[in-house]
């Protein structure tokens, strides 16, 4: 799955530090928005700024415990 949401600009209006997520804390549970670190793309990779992002099938069989994953996790791999 991808990690990534909406990102939040920094001061200096540029992208950086943190993002806002809806984070997976526990299965079955709502999830929780956090501040979390903003990942960086490493070689080969690019950042992409998303608005919303979409769940799939997969991401109901994580948060129902069927497809267990370590969490926290950041679901949605469906970019908008």
């Amino acid at each position: 799955m991808l990690k990534g949401t909406s990102k939040s600009p920094t001061s200096n209006g540029k992208h950086g530090g943190a993002m806002k997520a809806m984070l997976m804390t526990a299965v079955n549970q709502p999830f929780s928005s956090q501040a979390i670190a903003d990942p960086q793309p490493g070689p080969g990779q690019v950042r992409i700024h998303l608005h919303a992002t979409g769940v799939c099938g997969t991401d109901i069989h994580v948060w129902r415990g069927e497809l267990p994953v370590p969490l926290p996790i950041v679901p949605g791999h469906e970019p908008v």
